[in-house]
C-alpha cells in the first residue's frame, strides 16, 4: 500500500471518531436537560400541591 492512502484513510477514521463523539455528547446532553426539566417541573407539581392543601385546610376551618 502506498504512504499517501493511509494518510487519508487515518485522517478519514480520526474526523470519523470526532464527529461521532460529537454526536454521543449532545445526545448526552440533550437526555441530561430532559431529566432536569422533569426533575423542575415534580418540584413545582409537589409545591402546587402543598399550597392546594393548604387552600384545603383554611377553607374547612
Amino acid at each position: 500500500m502506498d504512504i499517501s492512502i493511509l494518510i487519508v484513510l487515518g485522517i478519514v477514521v480520526v474526523i470519523a471518531l470526532v464527529l461521532i463523539g460529537i454526536f454521543v455528547g449532545i445526545y448526552n446532553r440533550f437526555f441530561m436537560l430532559k431529566n432536569s426539566a422533569e426533575a423542575t417541573l415534580g418540584q413545582i407539581r409537589v409545591a402546587l400541591k402543598k399550597r392546594l392543601d393548604m387552600i384545603d385546610q383554611l377553607l374547612g376551618a
